[in-house]
């Protein structure tokens, strides 16, 4: 594995990996947290 400064250009890539981080970490029934709020959050993101 190496270890390298993040360029402009993997830039979607880690959205996506931070995205799917969110939905498996935070989507929470028990506080209410769904998997459209935490879509919503990266929706929100992009804009």
């Amino acid at each position: 594995m190496n270890i390298v400064e993040a360029k402009p250009e993997d830039a979607d890539e880690i959205e996506a990996l931070l995205r799917e981080a969110w939905l498996d970490t935070y989507v929470n029934e028990e506080f209410g947290i769904t998997r459209d709020d935490i879509e919503q959050r990266f929706r929100d993101r992009a804009t």
